[in-house]
C-alpha cells in the first residue's frame, strides 16, 4: 500500500463556486469555542464539497477570546451559506443541539464537524446519495484520518456489539434528522464525557444502523488538549455515562459496509429518485468523465494519472469514476487534478447507472473516456443511445 500524505489537507484553499443557489438539503452545524487558529481551514473543507446545497450554522458557544470574535465575523462573509450564532458556553453537547435546533425545517440531514476538523470534498455528497439510496439507514460515516498531534488511517468494520466497549467512530457523519430526534439528539449537559460515542449507543439502542463508506473522508484533528483529552482524564465519569446507555442496547445491530463482498450483476436503475442534481454554472470549460476500474500502481495507471496531469486545468474539468474497489493511496494524487468517486465504496450496484446519469448532469459532460472497466463497457451502448452527441473514447489499456 502507498503511503498516506497527509500533508494533503483538505481545506487549505477556498475553490471556485461553481453551483447556483438552491434551498438546502443538509444543514451542517459546527460548535466553536474561541477556535480563531483552525475554523478558517474548517469552513473552507465544507465550503468546497462538491454537493453545494447545505447551510452551515456555526454555533459560538461563549468564546471570550476577542480576536476568536472578529474571526467569526470575517469566516460569515466568506459565503451566504454561513450563519453564525451566539450564545452563553454549555459545552459541546449543549451546542450541537442548540444548533440542530436553529437549522432550517426543510432540511433532510444533519453533518456535525467539530471547529478544528476537515472533511474530504465529495464527503457530503457520496453520504447524501448512501442515505438516499438506503432508506433504512439511520447515519453515514466514511473511514477517517487522525493527524496534527498524531497520524494514522481508521478504517474499522463497524460492529454494535464492539461498540459497547470502544468507540470506533467520530463525531463527522451524516445523520438522518429523525433519526436525530428521536434519541432527542445528544442530551448530556456534563463537559468531556465522551458525547459523541454516547450518541451513537443511543442510536444504536433504538435499532438505528448506519453506513460505512469506504473511503478516507473525515480527517480528525488529535490535538493535547482536545475534548478527547479532556474525556481522558475525565475517564471515570465518562465511562460511567457509556456503560450506562450500553446497558440500554439489547440487540445486535448490522449495518451496510462498503465495499460489498457479494456484489452481484443488478438490474441498473437510471433514475435519479429523489436526489436534488445540482445546477451548475457555465465554467467555459470541456467536462471530461473519466471510468476506470482502480487506481493501482500499474503501468497503466500511472499512465492515466500522467494524462490527467497534463490536462490544462484552465480549459479541462476532470471526474472520474472507479468501478473495483482499490487497494492502494495512488487516488489522492488523482484527487489533486479531478475528482473521484469510487462507485464501491459508497454504493449499491443497482444504483450506479442512476449516478453516472446524476454526473452527466450535475457537469456537464462533454467527452468520455472508458478504460479496461467492465461496467464501463456494459454501460457504453446506453451511454451514446442517451447521449448522441458527446463523443465516447473506449480503451482497453489508455496508453494505446
Amino acid at each position: 500500500m502507498k503511503n498516506f500524505d497527509f500533508e494533503l489537507e483538505p481545506g487549505k484553499e477556498l475553490k471556485e463556486k461553481k453551483f447556483k443557489k438552491n434551498n438546502p438539503e443538509i444543514s451542517v452545524i459546527t460548535p466553536y469555542y474561541n477556535g480563531k487558529k483552525y475554523i478558517e481551514q474548517t469552513v473552507k473543507s465544507v465550503l468546497n464539497q462538491t454537493y453545494p446545497y447545505f447551510e452551515m450554522l456555526i454555533i459560538d458557544d461563549g468564546s471570550t477570546d476577542e480576536e476568536s470574535l472578529k474571526k467569526l465575523e470575517e469566516i460569515e462573509k466568506l459565503d451566504e451559506r454561513i450563519t453564525v450564532i451566539h450564545k452563553q458556553n454549555e459545552g459541546l453537547s449543549a451546542t450541537r443541539d442548540y444548533g440542530a435546533s436553529k437549522a432550517s425545517k426543510n432540511t433532510k440531514y444533519f453533518m456535525f464537524i467539530d471547529d478544528d476538523d476537515l472533511v474530504e470534498p465529495t464527503f457530503l455528497e457520496c453520504a447524501y446519495w448512501t442515505l438516499e439510496t438506503n432508506k433504512d439507514a439511520s447515519w453515514a460515516y466514511s473511514d477517517s484520518l487522525g493527524f496534527d498531534g498524531q497520524k494514522y488511517t481508521w478504517n474499522k468494520w463497524f460492529d454494535s456489539e464492539k461498540m459497547k466497549k470502544i468507540n470506533d467512530l467520530v463525531v463527522l457523519a451524516l445523520i438522518r434528522k429523525e433519526a436525530y430526534f428521536e434519541v432527542n439528539g445528544y442530551e448530556l449537559r456534563e463537559k468531556a464525557v465522551n458525547e459523541d460515542w454516547n450518541f451513537w449507543l443511543k442510536l444504536i439502542a433504538k435499532g438505528r444502523y448506519p453506513v460505512h463508506m469506504s473511503f478516507y473522508g473525515e480527517w480528525y484533528r488529535r490535538k493535547e488538549q482536545g475534548e478527547l483529552a479532556r474525556a481522558t482524564q475525565n475517564r471515570k465519569r465518562a465511562l460511567e455515562i457509556i456503560n450506562n446507555t450500553s446497558k440500554t442496547v439489547k440487540k445486535r445491530v448490522t449495518a451496510i459496509q462498503y465495499p460489498k463482498k457479494d456484489y452481484k450483476y443488478e438490474l441498473l436503475d437510471e433514475k435519479k429518485s429523489e436526489i436534488l442534481v445540482p445546477e451548475k454554472n457555465n465554467n467555459g470549460k470541456i467536462n471530461i468523465l473519466m471510468i476506470f476500474p482502480w487506481m493501482v500502481t500499474g503501468g497503466a495507471d500511472k499512465f492515466n494519472l500522467e494524462l490527467v496531469k497534463r490536462l490544462n486545468k484552465d480549459e479541462f474539468n476532470i471526474v472520474i469514476i472507479l468501478t473495483e474497489p482499490n487497494v492502494n493511496n495512488l487516488r489522492q494524487e488523482f484527487e489533486q487534478y479531478s475528482t473521484v468517486y469510487d462507485l464501491t465504496s459508497f454504493l449499491n450496484q443497482e444504483n450506479w447507472l442512476s449516478f453516472v446519469n446524476y454526473i452527466m448532469e450535475k457537469e456537464q459532460i462533454n467527452l468520455i473516456f472508458n478504460t479496461n472497466s467492465t461496467f464501463g463497457y456494459s454501460i457504453l451502448p446506453y451511454l451514446k443511445a442517451k447521449n448522441p452527441t458527446i463523443p465516447i473514447l473506449d480503451y482497453v489499456h489508455m496508453e494505446e
